[in-house]
């Protein structure tokens, strides 16, 4: 029996941790993410995580553009550090993205994968 570890955060050994990805689609990928939220935020194996029941949950967000969106996963982000008190107003965060807006969506979704891997990757068990 192997020791258990935690997940490394380097992007060789995520792609190695689920090798299955290489072969799937963007739009699979996104299913598979969808398909894993619903996992971990409910209970679980008992959750239904079918389409029909995630939509029908979702449908209110359908028609909402990419943007408002990201506007809106921005909001709940916002809510959560104001309440944490990481973030006192809308004001420091104009403030704090200065340096942030320059980058380009990718660099964006690296930091953006790196901060999760950093929160997350810890709590998984290989």
């Amino acid at each position: 029996m192997s020791q258990k570890t935690n997940i490394t955060c380097t992007p060789d050994s995520l792609l190695a941790n689920f090798p299955c990805g290489a072969c799937l689609s963007k739009k699979q990928l996104l299913a598979v993410i969808v398909l894993l939220s619903c996992k971990l935020n409910g209970e679980g194996r008992e959750t239904d995580c079918s389409a029909k029941t995630l939509l029908e949950n979702a449908k209110c967000f359908v028609c909402m553009s990419d943007h408002q969106m990201l506007e809106a996963l921005a909001s709940i982000m916002f809510q959560l550090a104001v309440k944490l008190e990481e973030i006192e107003s809308e004001e420091q965060i104009r403030r704090e993205i200065a340096c942030l807006y320059c980058l380009t969506p990718k660099q964006l979704y690296a930091i953006i994968l790196k901060q999760f891997c950093d929160e997350y990757g810890g709590r998984v068990l290989l």
